[in-house]
């Protein structure tokens, strides 16, 4: 068999390529690190060889396709695909896979977090360590009972719902592609309508792939109609949400946010957001360290599977 090489972006970390390299024991496997800021002959060169190319963010270039490659599939670490022209990949025969739902449980944990934090006034009443008593028993608030609606209903957004069921709470979801009638029963979740489910929930949680559809779809329009002292929680792509939108909102003290990303990251010093009491933010932490165990393993799986030549199937994420 001739020689099949997997080369991984200079931006996906040492960790997860130390993982996944462990994890393979294919001897006429090679791997080839890519620096992706080299200057573009140089990095064509180094692109051309590879079976398989793992990367983040990296956009290959279009002159790339025009080349004699190689090139069978390509691995995103991220569940993010949206700088990509998926349709320029299907033309030329390359798969696609993002990172497969590796990091839905550790997501849908930390939207947990962020809703107890909020409806627990947690960040009020950790001063306690402070040697400060801020007893807000009359201000917490429960969760079972409370109407959630979950916008995207991907396998984060799947974690998430099933974790509300179990707390007691009212789910209602959104997303393009429906899931069936029988599993909404089974599951005990409903199908609901975008604006409605921005007039009657108590928290709404923005769990969408960003694309051109969903780029800034979350409006001030929508945002206003949400009810008095509601939570908006987004933990799935700044650009969903406008941020000027957001402040605008939350300037009102009408609603409570909990961010875990923005438009840029790291997010800018000045952001206004810092500035008001009615926000909770994150740095982009959702991930765990379980996510890249998950993750690695999903990798290692797929280009065993590639390798052997199998079915698209077994591959995991696959787009």
């Amino acid at each position: 068999m001739e020689k099949f090489t997997v080369g991984f972006s200079s931006e996906v970390t040492k960790d997860l390529k130390k993982k996944i390299i462990d994890s393979i024991k294919i001897k006429n496997i090679f791997f080839k690190q890519i620096n992706i800021n080299k200057n573009k002959k140089e990095l064509l060169k180094n692109l051309v060889v590879l079976d398989i190319f793992i990367t983040k963010y990296y956009n290959i270039p279009n002159e790339f396709f025009l080349l004699k490659n190689k090139l069978k599939f390509l691995q995103l670490t991220t569940s993010d695909y949206s700088f990509l022209d998926l349709n320029k990949f299907n033309r030329y025969a390359i798969k696609v896979a993002n990172n497969g739902g590796a990091n839905s449980v550790s997501v849908a944990e930390h939207i947990f977090l962020l809703m107890l934090s909020v409806n627990r006034n947690f960040i009020k009443q950790f001063i306690t360590k402070k040697k400060k008593w801020n007893n807000l028993k009359s201000k917490n608030i429960e969760l079972f009972g409370k109407k959630i609606g979950i916008l995207g209903m991907g396998n984060a957004g799947l974690e998430l719902a099933k974790r509300c069921v179990s707390f007691g709470m009212i789910v209602s979801y959104f997303d393009t592609s429906r899931l069936s009638i029988n599993f909404e029963k089974k599951l005990r979740i409903k199908f609901t309508r975008v604006k409605e489910i921005f007039k009657t929930s108590d928290i709404i949680s923005l769990n969408m792939s960003l694309n051109k559809k969903s780029e800034n779809l979350i409006n001030l329009k929508l945002l206003s109609s949400m009810k008095k002292n509601s939570l908006i929680i987004n933990t799935s792509r700044g650009k969903i949400l406008k941020e000027k939108n957001l402040y605008k909102i939350l300037k009102r003290k009408k609603i409570s946010a909990a961010i875990d990303v923005y438009e840029k990251e790291p997010l800018p010093f000045n952001s206004k957001l810092r500035n008001l009491e009615n926000i909770i933010m994150t740095p982009h932490c959702g991930p765990s360290r379980e996510t890249v165990d998950k993750l690695s393993n999903n990798i290692a799986s797929n280009i065993q599977s590639v390798y052997l030549r199998k079915n698209t199937k077994r591959l995991k994420g696959i787009i």
